[in-house]
């Protein structure tokens, strides 16, 4: 029988690991709470955001009255925002694959679900959802190969357009690809000096910060443009790596209307919904991210000219040499970590690799066997459920071969 008093614990404290897993690791909620304006929802889905023009001031006429000073206008609009993130997972533990230790791994689960599932989807349609709001013809959208040594006139353009929208630089975050945090790293735009009172003690250069503004680096497989939804967050064909952003916290309102975990137990009232003996971990999320147009011009991003297909939900590939003309497939890592797939399959159709989501079929799981390599086009294919959930670089001509 279940620990009925262990499971009692991970129901109690499933909800605080929500807070705290989001809290340590999302890179985005701290834009949480900084935008001035407050939602007020017209229904569980609609929200209304009032905006408000007027007339500049006028030279005085003293005396006047009537015509004789000129009046001004003003004029209120609305928009309208509507939440479109509904996300669900219902993921069993059958009690014989756990057998003694079951609540222990159920509460690993809760928290590692949470941690690499969870949290890095919301920052990515985050990210991709600011850069939506943003536009090339407007000024704020920028589309660029930062070369060595730039990438400081690069944010000093975009912090120029931030002081051009009288954006406050206090609010601003600045959000970078990890190939963008070396360039700042290696950049000879700006001088490091020693002077001599520093040569006795134990000096350290760390770079957290540019002209008063935070910098916080982002993992190139959630920091990307036209995320798509589906099974999991994955970019489109048409998705490119952002070079970087810089945000000001006044400028999205980021909305979680329901954060909902649940542990069914099939020893409970909840056993003949499960249909076997074991646990059932539920989560159903409910939010979203919206920039009013006035805020718009508070977001700049810079975005490469790289496909995001190649950064993310990627396979690496352990080959070696196996017999004559042959390769062997020792196993394959996933990008990002820990995705879950039923087997790898060889695409040798043409170079382009099957887009993430698709449906593709594996006739053989190459991972632990020996295959020989297609004269001209080698992708490998992880497929969870008959769908595409991570696809390798093509090795044509690079699988290493035995003689």
């Amino acid at each position: 029988m279940a620990n009925t008093n262990s499971f009692a614990y991970i129901e109690k404290t499933l909800p605080g690991v929500v807070d705290k897993v989001f809290a340590l690791n999302s890179l985005t909620d701290a834009l949480i709470g900084g935008s001035e304006i407050k939602l007020d929802f017209l229904d569980a889905r609609t929200v209304k955001i009032f905006m408000l023009a007027s007339t500049g001031l006028t030279d005085y006429a003293r005396g006047g009255h009537g015509s004789t000073n000129t009046r001004g206008a003003a004029k209120s609009t609305t928009e309208t925002f509507t939440l479109s993130q509904e996300r669900y997972s219902e993921i069993p533990l059958d009690k014989l694959d756990t057998l003694d230790d079951g609540e222990t791994v159920l509460g690993h689960l809760a928290s590692e679900f949470l941690r690499t599932k969870v949290v890095p989807e919301f920052d990515t349609y985050r990210f991709s959802k600011m850069a939506s709001y943003c536009s090339a013809t407007i000024g704020n959208l920028v589309s660029e190969s930062i070369s060595a040594n730039t990438i400081i006139s690069k944010f000093n353009a975009a912090f120029k357009w931030m002081s051009e929208q009288k954006v406050p630089e206090q609010d601003q975050v600045i959000y970078v690809n990890p190939t963008v945090m070396e360039q700042i790293r290696n950049t000879t735009e700006l001088a490091k000096r020693l002077h001599q009172s520093d040569m006795d003690k134990n000096v350290q250069f760390a770079i957290e910060e540019y002209e008063n503004r935070p910098i916080v680096v982002v993992p190139s497989d959630m920091f990307y443009t036209l995320a798509q939804t589906g099974n999991g967050i994955y970019p489109s064909s048409a998705s490119k790596v952002i070079n970087f952003m810089v945000v000001s916290k006044k400028a999205p309102i980021i909305v979680k209307k329901m954060d909902y975990a649940k542990v069914f137990n099939s020893v409970d009232e909840n056993g003949s919904y499960l249909g076997y003996v074991g646990y059932l971990l539920t989560n159903l999320y409910y939010h979203d991210l919206f920039v009013p147009e006035n805020k718009r011009v508070a977001i700049y991003t810079s975005v490469s000219t790289t496909a995001a297909t190649t950064v993310s939900s990627a396979l690496l590939v352990d080959a070696v040499a196996g017999s004559t003309g042959k390769t062997v497939i020792n196993g394959v890592l996933t990008q990002p970590a820990g995705m879950l797939y039923d087997a790898v399959g060889l695409y040798t159709t043409n170079g382009t690799a099957p887009a993430i989501g698709s449906s593709y079929t594996v006739s053989t799981d190459v991972i632990g066997t020996e295959i020989t390599p297609n004269a001209s086009h080698n992708i490998f294919v992880a497929v969870q459920d008959g769908k595409v959930v991570a696809t390798s670089k093509d090795f044509t001509n690079t699988l290493p071969v035995g003689a």
